[in-house]
């Protein structure tokens, strides 16, 4: 079973379940660390998952010193955390999802203006396509970007409506030029 796990912001792994085991019996995992495998349905604390949790190590309170001979400190004592509940990871994200979808849009956006709106559309299109595509690769090797999926999605579908358009504009205006010509040579 490979799991993986999230320490200082970094996503590790992935590793057997016994490295796993022992890398939280040895404290170099915590119990305030996120592991995920497949079949958990999100990342979750060491604390609880029930599989770890006979392993894991209690981590002592923090507690503030008694002062010394009666003496109040100037420093403030430290804040004590609290372990128990969920810890919240930021989610991963990645520019490329982003990315795909606001040039999508703007390749959309300028698709629809016709006219010279070709020479921004066509070539956003194309980046929001191969963004998207890019972004999809990588959320392939990383589930945790998952996430971000519905964006790069929804550029590359709006890449490929932006040429579509694009297409449609450029044909038209070369078939009214060309009727245009044909119809002043006609009435001459």
């Amino acid at each position: 079973m490979q799991w993986y796990y999230a320490k200082n912001g970094s996503q590790l792994g992935p590793l057997e379940q016994g490295e796993l085991l022992a890398k939280i019996s040895s404290g170099e995992i915590a119990q305030s660390d996120m592991v995920w495998r497949e079949g958990l349905g999100d990342w979750l604390p060491v604390s609880k998952v029930n599989e770890l949790v006979m392993v894991a190590r209690p981590v002592p309170p923090l507690s503030a010193p008694a002062p010394a001979n009666g003496v109040d400190s100037p420093y403030s004592p430290p804040v004590s955390i609290n372990t128990s509940g969920p810890v919240m990871m930021p989610t991963p994200s990645s520019g490329r999802a982003t990315a795909s979808m606001v040039l999508g849009i703007v390749g959309l956006v300028f698709a629809i203006c016709g006219c010279y709106g070709i020479v921004v559309s066509l070539p956003c299109a194309i980046l929001a396509i191969v963004f998207g595509g890019q972004f999809k690769k990588e959320a392939a090797l990383n589930p945790s970007l998952m996430g971000e999926l519905g964006k790069a999605n929804a550029g590359v579908i709006m890449g490929w409506i932006a040429i579509g358009i694009s297409v449609l504009f450029t044909i038209l205006i070369i078939s009214l030029g060309v009727a245009s010509q044909a119809f002043s040579g006609f009435h001459r």
